[in-house]
Parts: C-alpha cells; sequence; structure tokens
C-alpha cells in the first residue's frame, strides 16, 4: 500500500488551455477550489480522467468555469489523494497545464547567490558581526567559531529586499559539534542597534517588524543535557510593533523533523512565499515538505514589502553555535511599473522605498 497526497494551486486563465488528466489506480481524488472534480474511488485497474475548465459539458453547454466558479487572472486551491491498495501492478500518471499560481517563478529577481560572488561582492550586500566569515576560494559563510560560547550571530542583506510581494530562497548548511540551531530572519528594524539575545533564542528574539523561521536541533534535552528533538518554527507577533518574543506571546507554527539531522551532515534549505492570494510560507529541507504557514501576510508583519534577509545563531554557555553555508541564493519578485511613484520602471530599492 502507499498513499499520495499534493496540495498547491494555480492561477486560472480563461483564454488558455487549462486542463487536468489522471490515469492509473487505485483510489484518486482531485479537488479544486474545495469541489471535487474527478473521482476515482476503489481499488480497480488503470483508468483515465481529466477536466477541461475552459470546455463545456456536453448535456447542458455549461462552461467548467462557470459551475466552478472560476475567475480569470485568481489563484485557487488544487488538492489531491491517492491511494495505491492492489499488490499488483501500480500506476499513477497526472498530465496537467495548469499555470503555477507562485509569483517567484514566474516573475524572478535574482539578489545574490554566494556561490559567484567576490569577497568584495559578501561585504557589499551583507552586514554581519565580527565572527561571521567569507571564505572567497570555497564560497562558504562561517558563522562563529567554536572557541567562542554565550556569543550571538547576525548576518543580514544591507538593502530592505523585495520580499513581501515573494521570494524563494534556499542554502545548503553545515553544523558543527554541538550547534543547537539557527534562525532565517526576516526584519525591518534595522540594522543598527540590533538587539542581542543568546541561546535558546538564537538571537532574533526582541526584534520588531519582523518574522523567524527557528531550525531548533536541540528543542529538547535528556537528564545529561543530550539533544533529543529537532523542531522547525515559525514566530511573528500579532502586530508589527511588538517585539518577537519566541514564547507564548508569540505565534508559533512547528512541525518536528522526522529524521535526525546529524553534526557535519551537510543540509539543503529552501523557503518560499507567495505573496499572493491565498498567501503561504512554506519550508524544504532536503526537498521536503516541512512546515507551511497558510494565509501569512510577510508584508502586513513586518510592516511593508521590504525587508532586511539574514541568518541569526546564537552559542550557549557549553555549546558552540558554529556553522557553514554555502550556495546561498536569494530571489524576489520584480517590481511592476504600478509599484513607482513616477509609473516608470526604476530600480526595484526606489519601488522598495516608495512603498514602505
Amino acid at each position: 500500500w502507499l498513499t499520495t497526497e499534493l496540495h498547491t494551486t494555480f492561477e486560472y486563465r480563461r483564454d488558455e488551455d487549462m486542463t487536468f488528466e489522471f490515469s492509473g489506480d487505485d483510489d484518486f481524488w482531485a479537488f479544486i477550489d474545495g469541489k471535487m472534480v474527478i473521482d476515482l474511488g476503489s481499488t480497480h485497474g488503470p483508468l483515465n480522467a481529466g477536466i477541461d475548465l475552459n470546455g463545456q459539458i456536453y448535456d447542458t453547454g455549461e462552461f467548467v468555469y462557470e459551475i466552478l466558479g472560476l475567475v480569470d487572472g485568481q489563484v485557487y486551491n488544487l488538492d489531491i489523494y491517492h491511494a495505491e491498495r492492489n499488490e499488483g501492478d501500480s500506476n499513477f500518471k497526472v498530465s496537467t497545464t495548469l499555470f503555477p499560481a507562485c509569483n517567484v517563478e514566474q516573475s524572478g529577481t535574482q539578489v545574490f547567490d554566494t556561490a559567484t560572488m567576490s569577497q568584495e561582492d559578501f561585504d557589499a550586500i551583507f552586514k554581519s558581526t565580527a565572527l561571521v566569515k567569507f571564505n572567497e576560494s570555497d564560497k562558504v559563510i562561517q558563522i562563529g567559531n567554536s572557541n567562542e560560547l554565550s556569543t550571538a550571530y547576525y548576518l543580514f542583506t544591507r538593502n530592505l529586499e523585495n520580499v513581501g510581494r515573494g521570494f524563494e530562497t534556499s542554502f545548503n548548511f553545515r553544523l558543527t559539534a554541538e550547534a543547537p540551531g539557527f534562525a532565517f530572519v526576516i526584519q525591518r528594524q534595522g540594522l543598527d542597534n540590533y538587539p542581542i539575545s543568546g541561546f535558546p533564542f538564537f538571537n532574533f528574539k526582541r526584534v520588531a517588524n519582523s518574522v523567524g523561521v527557528v531550525f531548533n536541533f536541540c528543542s529538547a534535552q535528556d537528564q545529561n543535557g543530550n539533544c533529543n528533538e529537532q523542531m522547525v518554527s515559525v514566530h511573528y507577533p500579532d502586530s508589527p510593533e511588538t517585539l518577537n518574543l519566541p514564547i507564548l506571546s508569540t505565534r508559533r507554527t512547528y512541525d518536528y523533523i522526522l529524521r535526525k539531522v546529524a553534526r557535519n551532515e551537510e543540509i539543503k534549505v529552501e523557503l518560499i512565499f507567495y505573496g499572493g492570494k491565498p498567501d503561504y510560507l512554506e519550508v524544504y529541507i532536503d526537498n521536503s515538505l516541512y512546515l507551511r504557514e497558510s494565509n501569512f501576510s510577510l508584508s502586513d508583519t513586518i510592516g511593508g514589502i521590504g525587508g532586511h534577509v539574514g541568518i541569526t545563531t546564537a552559542s550557549s554557555s557549553s555549546k558552540a553555535a558554529d556553522m557553514y553555508i554555502n550556495n546561498w541564493i536569494l530571489k524576489t519578485v520584480e517590481v511592476d511599473k504600478n509599484l513607482t511613484l513616477q509609473g516608470n520602471f526604476t530600480t526595484e530599492e526606489a519601488a522598495i522605498a516608495a512603498n514602505q
């Protein structure tokens, strides 16, 4: 037996080919905007089913999009459920022309890629604490030092990036020794007088206009101080001006990591924020979805479309926080002309400044 569950979104377009087709066995159900459009329940051999959103019903002449209430240019949920319940052959094939809704994938502006950076580029793009180093030959960022305990670290973009409209970022990280974890932080409080907070708050506590995605690899300890639980969580205050306190006063959506992340193991992390309707933030670890925060408006949370993007961490009195990052890429949505004051396309920085 095996099962499949998929949740995604697409943008409906009236004048384009908009089809979804399935071929296989056994149970298969597809829902668009919460309405069932394919029902192949029960055990059976390979069957075919599909839907053309711009097609017409043969008997009545009604258009499918009218029956489903779809509006041109709007984003809708697509939900798929499947179960393979036979011991023989397994067949599963999905073909679709539905247009992806992720605005980052549709129109992306690459802000930076550490794999192609020089030391001069790094210094121009990022502001950091003293013990954050960039190895230009290996293109690796080192955060922390195993000899420095009870120390906090951060690394932020100097400019406000256009993250509130949507962004996609990915990087590989490697923790050494007993490093407890880190936080991916977007904030508008600024880089001057950034508040310092130690473990277990990963140096993003008491930051206003912020959201922190925390990768905590020591969320629980046994009586000997050994880490025995790992967690991914999202922390953000109820209003932009409120300080981000990763305790009870902050909203938390979390998921336990299903596999143990080992020390000195290189792990890939990807975060995608789709700034449309519906808004959502997704967190992937090694290409597996671990956390999804739905109906999440980043611009409302941080108080604007622009934010400093960075990574923060902190060591405790007994555990070092050294970690290594490579292949860090950030992409944001291109700025539309109507986001500028004059209606003419200018730089992304100018558009962000106009919308602060």
